[in-house]
Formats: C-alpha cells, structure tokens, sequence
C-alpha cells in the first residue's frame, strides 16, 4: 500500500522540479539589462597636449550583461575665441579616441557591463580639424550619448562645454592688437555662449576659464584707440 502512496508522490515532485527549471528559463529569457548613468565629469589630460576627457560612471540595474557599443555625438558647435596673435605653424599628426572635427560622429565603442555590476571608462576628445589662427579658446558644444545592446537604445550623457587644443605645432608668433571692432565681437559672442549654457550643461574648468577672460576682457590702450580712430 505504501509503494501505492510513493509512487505518484515521487510523480507530484519530478512535475513540482520540472516547472520550477522552466520557470527559470523562462526568466533567464525575459532577463534583460538596465543602464543608468551613475556619473559623467569632464577632466583634462595634461599628458596628451590637455585633451579634454569625459569620464563616464555606468551602473547595470538589470540581470543581463549591457553592451556598450557606440557613442553618439550631435549638435557640435564650436565657439572661437582667438588670441591676439599670428602664429606661423605646420599641422601634425595626431590621434584621437574621438575626433570632434570630423564628418562621422558615431564613434564604436565595445564596453561590457555585467547584470548587476558597474563600470567606468573615458572618452578622450580632440579635433583634427584647425581653425585659424587656432591661438586661443575654441570651445566645443556638443550633446553626446551611448547605444547600448541590440536594440541601439539611447542612454543621455548630457550637454557639454569643453575646451579643445588645436592640432597644430606653433613655430613663432607674431604679436598682434585686437581692433575695438574685434574685442566686442568676442565679449558679445561669450555673451551668447553663456546664455545658451546656462542651465543643464556640464562645463570644463577650461572652457569656463575661456568665458571668464573675454567677458572680464581688458580694455585696449588709449594709444592704440588713437591710432585705430586716425586710420
């Protein structure tokens, strides 16, 4: 009578294992990756001719690895601010992890972030674009984001303001006075620079320095007024 009782008891518990692994399957199926951005800082290389970096924290809420495979980059403006010289140069060549100046602004990444776990990695800007006389601040505005797995879903990293060196190797300079003309041209354009970024954009300690000096900008000698009225 008992081996009558065992039998489908053993029979309820092989049917109990078995929906239990399916169900488990079933979630390791429906299992997917949760991204979220933790922390984006924009540093300064000084060892790579003060490139900017944007340093990027990311965290997987979810239980399968996300992929990390693109950054996007859009809305890039470039804002000149050029110093009161006349540099006589050649371009060198450089090498850019991201090149603001190019055509082509979807730049492949491979980044792996296991479910649950985070990481952290930088995108190191530069240009290989000049603009002359390309003395000075050349600020970069720009909107950057990442395509994560597949499904090339878009994670924001915000708005940016950072300053870029231009490749160029300076051989000399020839000193040079802005024209009044010239001075307002530049104070006006930080003007509009400083309003547009306001609110919601990450700002490199250079780029603000950049701002902070034409918008404090010295006034020209009175001798040098003179001369530029008697022309």
């Amino acid at each position: 009578m008992q081996a009558a009782v065992y039998g489908p008891l053993i029979g309820v518990a092989g049917a109990a294992t078995v929906a239990v692994a399916v169900e488990l399957y079933r979630r390791r199926v429906r299992a997917d990756s949760d991204l979220e951005v933790v922390r984006v800082d924009v540093t300064t290389d000084e060892e790579r001719n003060r490139s900017p970096v944007l340093d990027v924290t990311v965290r997987n809420r979810g239980t399968a690895p996300a992929m990390i495979h693109e950054l996007l980059v859009s809305e890039v403006e470039v804002w000149a601010f050029p110093a009161a010289v006349r540099p006589s140069a050649r371009p060198v060549s450089w090498t850019y992890d991201i090149d603001l100046g190019s055509d082509n602004q979807v730049h492949r990444l491979s980044q792996e972030v296991r479910g649950g776990d985070g990481d952290r990695f930088e995108i190191r800007l530069g240009t290989s674009k000049a603009i002359f006389p390309f003395e000075g601040g050349y600020l970069y505005l720009f909107a950057a984001a990442l395509a994560v797995d597949a499904a090339r879903n878009t994670l924001d990293l915000g708005t940016f303001l950072v300053r870029v060196p231009q490749p160029m190797r300076v051989l000399g300079y020839r000193r040079v006075k802005r024209s009044e003309r010239e001075e307002q041209a530049a104070i006006a354009n930080a003007r509009r620079l400083a309003e547009r970024v306001s609110n919601g954009v990450v700002i490199q300690d250079r780029a603000q320095t950049i701002l902070d000096e034409v918008l404090g900008g010295e006034k020209l000698p009175d001798h040098y007024k003179k001369r530029e009225s008697d022309r």
